[in-house]
């Protein structure tokens, strides 16, 4: 039997073949031997008075210093054009996906568009029929198409089916009605359950550079790109629908089911964003400087081209505070949109207002401190959300026999994921 030293003398052996092999193989490692052989004969020549082999050696070494400067001088230039390469294959990557995904909506969009599909929809609720029950029924059929359009295996197994594109709209509607930071970050809709985007990050710093008559035209500065990788997670709940209502016309059961899962939807995208807002280092606000403290962020702590499209974000008690900040008349600085009384924004910039409750003030143990967060929460944050709304029911399961009613279980797929470190800061206010 051949002995474990044996095996690991040998492994040794291989890889510093390999590492001299290499060597070899490398011209600017040849040159450098070479020289060190003719500085050798330099050395012994100066020794020995011989001045004219002591010359005639180091002109050598020079020529050899020229080419290993050559020769570093192009890998530098290679390894510049293949970290740009790079850079655009990654965007070339990234349009790639981008196109798949919106091919693939379009297809599974059209199909949840017709009526012979929101006519399954219903007739699967009101039967309470699964993914799995329901394979074999011919009226729900179009229910599998949307289903499958993903590569085979219903993308749904694991939930339910695809809401109709007449239900998606209505839950968005409701949405719509609550602050949902969502609209804050960028949105990727996505068809798989994990992948990842390369993602452009940090403003340009270098405009066009000046071009001599007759002389070529220098490479421009290329984007930045980030690798962003996702996992969409389920978030999930059921609500008991009454027979009655279940039998009723399918617009009064659509709303209902709509104002449930549109509020629980903005909740759920609301908590994981905020979620990754909070791994931000928080600084001490000023609260003795009143609006200076805002001004040093929006100046100083975020790019200018960051800070001119930021929002800020806080709860009721950082709303509070902001609310009471006045200038040098004692007018108020938070002031309403003109064109939307909702709407109320400080230094030029949008505020956004979440309920203590979703985002609680810190306790320090002695006070209470206010989140406030500054900066582009789409050039922060990445929202990967994949397909509609999922659905399933039953009328057995889920203690829906018992109460004569239809439990209906609702999915949504979504990963939130940091993108670009720099475009927001986190502060917070402590309160008096």
């Amino acid at each position: 039997m051949i002995s474990l030293w044996f095996w690991q003398k040998l492994n040794w052996s291989w890889k510093n073949c390999d590492s001299e092999v290499m060597k070899v193989k490398n011209p600017i490692y040849e040159l450098k031997n070479k020289r060190a052989y003719i500085l050798e004969d330099a050395e012994k020549a100066l020794k020995a008075r011989d001045m004219e082999t002591y010359n005639a050696k180091m002109d050598e070494v020079k020529k050899i210093n020229a080419e290993i400067e050559a020769h570093e001088a192009l890998q530098a230039e290679q390894g510049r054009f293949n970290d740009d390469d790079k850079k655009f294959v990654d965007l070339a990557i990234k349009q790639a996906h981008e196109k798949e995904e919106e091919a693939l909506r379009n297809k599974v969009d059209a199909i949840r568009s017709t009526r012979e599909y929101t006519r399954a929809f219903f007739d699967a609720l009101a039967m309470g029929a699964t993914v799995k029950s329901g394979r074999n029924i011919e009226s729900l059929k179009p229910l599998y198409n949307a289903l499958t359009e993903t590569g085979g295996t219903p993308a749904g197994s694991e939930g339910g089916f695809l809401v109709p594109i007449d239900f998606d709209n209505a839950i968005r509607e409701v949405m719509r009605q609550y602050v949902n930071l969502a609209d804050y970050v960028s949105v990727e809709n996505v068809t798989t359950l994990s992948g990842w985007r390369a993602v452009e990050v940090g403003p340009a710093q270098q405009g066009f550079a000046e071009i001599n008559e007759l002389s070529n035209i220098p490479d421009a500065e290329q984007p930045s790109f980030k690798k962003v990788e996702y996992t969409v997670r389920k978030f999930g709940g059921k609500i008991p629908i009454s027979n009655e209502l279940l039998s009723d016309n399918q617009a009064n059961l659509m709303g209902y089911l709509a104002r449930w899962f549109g509020r629980k939807a903005v909740l759920t995208n609301n908590t994981q964003i905020l979620a990754v807002w909070d791994t931000l280092t928080a600084t001490a606000y000023d609260t003795a400087g009143g609006i200076q403290g805002l001004k040093k962020a929006l100046n100083l702590d975020l790019d200018p081209d960051i800070s001119r499209n930021a929002i800020i974000v806080t709860n009721q008690s950082g709303w509070n505070f902001l609310d009471q900040l006045e200038d040098g008349q004692g007018r108020p600085l938070l002031q309403p949109d003109p064109t939307n009384s909702t709407q109320f924004s400080i230094l030029g910039r949008p505020v956004v207002m979440m309920s203590d409750a979703l985002l609680p003030n810190r306790n320090d143990g002695t006070n209470d401190h206010a989140p406030l967060y500054i900066g582009s929460g789409a050039q922060f944050t990445t929202l990967f959300r994949r397909l509609a709304v999922e659905v399933a029911s039953t009328n057995v399961g889920a203690g829906a026999f018992e109460t004569d009613s239809t439990v209906v279980r609702g999915l949504m797929r979504l990963d939130v994921q940091k993108v670009d470190d720099a475009a927001m800061v986190k502060y917070e206010i402590q309160l008096a």
